[in-house]
Order: structure tokens, then C-alpha cells, then sequence
């Protein structure tokens, strides 16, 4: 994130990271899966279902 948006926001909501999915996984109601999220985040994945960059 930019030094210009640090300073604007507390330094506690500043994200330590982002990455850029592809999609989310979905419940059938249309509702993220966090839990699936975590795990995705844990094994280093960078979309759903892709493998890693490198």
C-alpha cells in the first residue's frame, strides 16, 4: 500500500498482504467459504485452484 494511504488510515487496518483471485469459493446460497479461504491462504495459493507462483 502506498506511504499516502498509510497515513491516512490507522496502522492496524492497513492489509499485510493482497492477492488478486480469480473467484471466491461459494456456498449454494452465494456466500464466501471463509474456512476454505483460510486453508487456500495456509497451502500459499495465489487463486482458487491454481497452484503457486513460481
Amino acid at each position: 500500500m502506498s506511504s499516502r494511504r498509510k497515513g491516512r488510515i490507522a496502522h492496524y487496518k492497513v492489509p499485510r498482504e493482497v492477492r488478486i483471485v480469480d473467484a471466491f469459493p461459494m456456498t449454494v446460497t452465494g456466500k464466501a467459504q471463509k474456512f476454505e479461504m483460510r486453508k487456500i491462504m495456509e497451502a500459499g495459493q495465489s487463486a482458487v485452484g491454481a497452484p503457486p507462483p513460481g
